[in-house]
């Protein structure tokens, strides 16, 4: 038997790495052949979502923030050697969880097999700076610096594990561009699986709805999202656009709105379960900078919700198949966005084609099939 432990800075948590967690734990735990563990050193809402999680599943959540600290250090030291594990499967690339790792390991006899999974774009920092509309002289320094650290992470996690998972094989150039580094034969690709159930055909009953779900910050792009419906609505007064999630966005994007007059938004906030949104919904509109994968487009596919998201980020080819089952825009091109959105919008039976084809593409990310890449890596 091979027991496998989940390590994350947060769980549980209503992120979506913390939702992909809980669905391959409770997918590995129903072989016999291993015991599935997750240590997490902070937690959110534990008496809503921790019944998600199947009680085979071992959970434990040492609640000091400070990854770093010696009480951390001993209490993953400690859980390691009692539960006698064999392989660490690190969920969070940007956080100090695996440098806690390390120092357990340096205390335990036996060696431990290390995985890193990588939940977002390399790049990531070079691309926030651009997305944040951090400009200026000590922003530059900032970015370099940051660029630097990025860097170092990236091979210091690279040295240490197994396997490095990246969540698109189109994320490779990336990371090579990141590390400098030519050997990245540990490099290997899994998308992250469907988390919501699966109907068993495209709900009947969807709406002239385009729908948008996600945190609303810079990353989203939402600002063009709004310019973009400000151009559409007039011509289409029986649709609506929603806006699901909450961030540090909502009043800025609020007044937005207000000053310019756009008509025909309505923010629904958050919600823990996004599918009544992705049963009515017939367009999803996602206008990212950049995503690691971005979660929510394969959840609304499954649904039958046809997806529009920038060309922006390497995996959104692995998803959406351009003038197939949605629409992939020139980065940041808004009229280009205008017009294939009002032809979906204009065209019933081209929008329900796309979303028939939405609906078996979204299949390829079922967590089976996903969970099967998993058990091989593992094994």
């Amino acid at each position: 038997m091979k027991n496998l432990l989940f390590l994350l800075g947060r769980y549980p948590g209503y992120g979506g790495i913390e939702c992909v967690t809980t669905h391959l734990a409770n997918y590995l735990c129903q072989y016999d052949k291993f015991r599935v563990f997750i240590f997490s050193f902070s937690s959110q809402c534990e008496n809503d979502l921790l019944p998600l999680l199947n009680k085979k599943v071992g959970y434990f959540c040492s609640g000091d923030n400070d990854f770093l600290s010696k009480k951390n250090e001993k209490l993953l030291t400690d859980f390691l050697t009692f539960q006698k594990i064999d392989l660490v499967i690190n969920q969070d690339s940007y956080a100090n969880t695996y440098k806690t790792f390390i120092k357990a390991q340096k205390r335990i006899d036996q060696k431990i097999d290390f995985i890193e999974v990588e939940h977002n774009v390399p790049d990531y920092i070079n691309k926030s700076f651009s997305a944040f509309g951090k400009k200026g002289f000590i922003n530059f320094l900032r970015k370099i610096k940051g660029c630097y650290l990025n860097s170092l992470r990236h091979r210091e996690l690279y040295s240490i594990c197994k396997k490095y998972v990246l969540l698109s094989s189109g994320f490779i150039d990336a990371y090579k561009s990141v590390t400098h580094q030519l050997n990245v034969s540990k490099l290997v690709s899994i998308p992250n699986p469907v988390t919501v159930l699966r109907p068993s055909e495209i709900p009947a009953e969807k709406e002239n709805v385009c729908l948008f779900c996600g945190r609303l910050n810079s990353q989203k792009g939402l600002f063009f999202l709004l310019d973009i419906w400000a151009k559409v609505y007039r011509k289409f007064p029986n649709w609506k656009l929603q806006i699901v999630g909450d961030g540090e966005l909502k009043n800025s994007l609020i007044d937005y709105i207000e000053k310019n007059e756009i008509l025909l938004v309505e923010f629904c906030g958050f919600h823990v379960d996004m599918t009544p949104f992705y049963q009515k919904a017939k367009i999803f509109c996602m206008t990212s900078i950049f995503e690691g994968w971005g979660l929510t487009i394969t959840e609304a596919m499954t649904y039958g919700c046809v997806p529009l998201q920038f060309g922006s980020y390497a995996a959104v080819t692995d998803v959406i198949d351009d003038n197939r089952n949605g629409f992939i825009v020139k980065p940041f091109d808004v009229e280009d966005y205008v017009h294939k959105l009002e032809l979906l919008m204009s065209n019933n039976s081209l929008c329900e084609s796309f979303a028939e084809n939405s609906f078996e593409k979204a299949k390829l990310f079922d967590i089976n099939t996903i969970g099967e890449k998993w058990l091989n890596i593992i094994s």
